[in-house]
């Protein structure tokens, strides 16, 4: 077992954590420290550090595996038509959505999507400024960014040119 000192699980437990290897990768789903990350990610990168629901599933699936990022990557240049990027609603991310809210990270007001609060944005400079922590959806996330606003992610989910 490796005891974990990081600064963002300081930040989010009042108590020792301890990590046991495995020898397959945990599903995304059951990974709720990958989940708050990337929520606490995805609304920094967007605008006001605010999205809707819908732009977080989109953005969230998007993020979850290099096939997905680099598909979504191909249909925000052009290059693949929005009709060929599966897309779905993650079930894991409403878990970490409830979770980021509960720690204070974000709020959740009714029927508007999410925003980072004044603690979510420290958290998110605190990831952004750490290169070893979810480089690879990082990466995507700043490719991608300004491009993946409401208006084009709407336009992506009805199957039209972003």
């Amino acid at each position: 077992m490796v005891d974990l000192e990081a600064p963002l699980l300081n930040q989010l437990l009042d108590g020792p954590f301890q990590l046991t290897a495995r020898p397959e990768p945990v599903p995304g789903d059951l990974r709720l420290s990958w989940g708050l990350a990337l929520v606490v990610l995805l609304l920094g990168s967007s605008k006001g550090n605010k999205a809707s629901l819908q732009k977080l599933h989109f953005l969230a699936h998007a993020a979850r595996t290099p096939e997905s990022r680099n598909e979504t990557l191909l249909v925000f240049a052009g290059e693949k038509r929005a009709a060929e990027l599966p897309t779905r609603v993650e079930p894991w991310l409403n878990r970490a959505l409830s979770l980021a809210a509960a720690s204070r990270l974000i709020v959740l007001p009714k029927g508007k999507g999410a925003a980072l609060t004044e603690a979510g944005v420290g958290t998110y400079q605190m990831l952004s400024g750490d290169p070893s922590i979810l480089s690879a959806e990082k990466a995507f996330l700043a490719a991608i960014g300004k491009k993946a606003t409401e208006a084009a992610v709407e336009r992506v989910l009805r199957m039209e040119s972003p």
